[in-house]
């Protein structure tokens, strides 16, 4: 089990002027289902603060909207959000969210992802992580998906080079390891696009086929997935 977040000397806390806990160190079995690593940096999913948190005795977490996107703030929301400990103490943090520092599918919905990231603040100061939050902060981290202009480029070339559907999922699952198109990033779209045009019948053999499931691209019904 992970240690428990251990508060500095009161004298300390006065000091630094706000409740203030040391880092906690994460074991590896909560390490393994709540910290994913991207591009060599790990972060600590909003589903593992809500495990600890609800550990430590959390009574409860609420939150505010500070702005609301508009014309006028550059379509930016902003929440704060207060965390009440096991002993009554208060934590807080603020999430801010725009169409700058959140990848297209979640900019949408900048007010939630705005009060996702504030809760996330005031979970990892009460609990003492000092790694970030998954979606706490811009690219490179999170990473854009698959454009609608990838995808009517990928049917446009399997349609010129009489690619079939299966063949093109293997492909897709051998080079990226996902099932449909839709689920790809936008770089790795780009790739994907560079094989199919170099596209030789002899590339993809039946030997690579998975056993258990038939693959389908399913590029048509994930139009609408994919912008």
């Amino acid at each position: 089990m992970s240690k428990p977040a251990i508060a500095l000397a009161e004298s300390e806390a006065k000091v630094l002027g706000k409740n203030v806990v040391q880092p906690r160190e994460l074991s590896q079995d909560f390490k393994d289902k709540f910290v994913k690593n991207l591009q060599g940096k790990d972060f600590i999913l909003y589903g593992g603060l809500i495990t600890l948190a609800h550990a430590e005795g959390c009574k409860g977490i609420t939150s505010r909207v500070v702005q609301f996107p508009n014309n006028d703030n550059d379509w930016m929301a902003v929440v704060e959000a207060t965390v009440t400990d096991a002993n009554g103490n208060t934590w807080s943090g603020i999430g801010d969210a725009d169409g700058k520092n959140c990848n297209s599918k979640i900019a949408m919905h900048r007010v939630r992802m705005a009060e996702t990231r504030a809760k996330g603040r005031a979970l990892r100061d009460m609990l003492g992580i000092d790694i970030l939050m998954d979606g706490e902060m811009v690219d490179p981290y999170e990473r854009e998906m698959i454009t609608q202009t990838q995808t009517k480029t990928i049917k446009k070339i399997m349609e010129q080079r009489s690619i079939d559907k299966n063949i093109a999922s293997l492909i897709c699952y051998n080079e990226f390891g996902v099932k449909t198109a839709a689920k790809l990033t936008s770089e790795e779209a780009q790739s994907f696009i560079a094989m199919l045009e170099l596209y030789e019948d002899t590339d993809v053999v039946e030997e690579e086929k998975p056993a258990k499931k038939k693959l389908a691209l399913q590029i048509e019904e994930d139009d609408d997935d994919a912008e």
